[in-house]
């Protein structure tokens, strides 16, 4: 973003902040993945004037009152680094959904020490109850979903859609098992213990949140980009909240970038080897890298073990992700069958005996 339109954003908010009435925005003009594209290219340089134009747009469209969703993690410290330049002593909500590692959660009590605004808050769930509840967290989200909807009402033409052969968005055949099986499987996790959390959260405090997504992450944060019509929203149908995406065009290099020049305070977590601090023990692409929930394992075995054993329909978690992962091992067999040497050590302890 250049820096005339920054000063121009950061005019428009100083007058919204003066009691200007704030145009209703009612419609989402969508982007392209071209624009996408161009606009993670930029230097990150350009990629910080632009977030800081996102934040002060955003901050200014609702009279400063927002909030960070701070989950501890390399993005969100970029995040909240960048929201404070702005709106020194920002609120933040941090949720507790005992997913996250000691390491994060003596982080956050070390954040708040250090003066920052953070309230920690709890989901209305507890992990245990939404595997009981909702089923595993197994393969991706979307295919959980799918599962999920094929097996709550098989006669429905959407899901005779979801298994249909022809049907270019169908389940993949590997996972088609999951249908028969005796546990449940969702992507429902994330809204008890996320989502759920923060729209209470907003609704209480009547705040609106800046999240560090990254489009580079998945395809179906790319897609949300997308959709949402770029970092801000300011709409809210169906699905969409009104939030702010200060770091969407970011990528990983950016991050780790950011965080070494501005010499930045992460959970030492990174340090033992874990490549992200989310949901410690989810099961969302362990049939294609483990190295989450090795790190789990290797440095809290209590509660890697505790994990595991979460139950649901009588069915072990541990159990249930096992099947899934020697599932993907059997039909990924560029990536696992190899020779010893040439297997990751993360992989290798991914099939011993104790590991679930």
């Amino acid at each position: 973003m250049m820096d005339s339109e920054l000063a121009r954003l950061s005019t428009n908010g100083a007058q919204e902040a003066k009691g200007q009435k704030r145009t209703r925005i009612t419609r989402i003009e969508r982007m392209t993945y071209e624009e996408l594209k161009e606009r993670q290219s930029w230097t990150l340089a350009q990629k910080i004037d632009h977030s800081l134009g996102v934040i002060d747009e955003f901050a200014s469209h609702y009279n400063n009152q927002v909030y960070v969703a701070f989950s501890g993690g390399k993005d969100s410290c970029v995040m909240l680094n960048l929201v404070e330049l702005l709106l020194p002593n920002v609120p933040c909500m941090f949720i507790m959904t005992g997913c996250e590692s000691p390491s994060v959660c003596r982080f956050i009590r070390e954040m708040k020490s250090d003066g920052h605004n953070i309230e920690i808050t709890k989901p209305r769930k507890t992990l245990k109850e939404v595997f009981a509840d909702c089923g595993f967290p197994l393969v991706s989200k979307k295919t959980a979903h799918n599962i999920m909807v094929v097996r709550r009402n098989p006669d429905a033409k959407v899901s005779k859609m979801l298994v249909d052969p022809k049907n270019k968005h169908r389940i993949p055949a590997k996972w088609l098992y999951l249908l028969n099986e005796p546990y449940m499987v969702s992507d429902r996790c994330c809204y008890w213990l996320k989502k759920t959390p923060s729209y209470d959260y907003g609704k209480r405090t009547g705040r609106h949140p800046f999240v560090g997504v990254l489009a580079s992450e998945s395809d179906s944060r790319a897609a949300g980009y997308i959709t949402r019509g770029g970092c801000n929203t300011f709409v809210e149908k169906q699905s969409l909240h009104p939030a702010s995406w200060p770091l969407a065009i970011w990528n990983e290099e950016d991050i780790w970038a950011y965080i070494k020049d501005r010499g930045l305070k992460i959970p030492d977590i990174y340090e033992k080897g874990a490549t992200r601090t989310g949901c410690m023990g989810c099961g969302f692409g362990a049939h294609m890298d483990c190295t989450t929930l090795n790190v789990l394992q290797r440095l809290w075995p209590k509660w890697y073990k505790m994990m595991m054993n979460y139950e649901n329909n009588g069915v072990r978690y541990g159990d249930a992700l096992r099947k899934a992962v020697e599932r993907g091992r059997k039909f990924h067999k560029y990536e696992y069958d190899t020779s010893i040497q040439d297997v990751p050590s993360q992989q290798l302890e991914l099939f011993t005996d104790d590991f679930y």
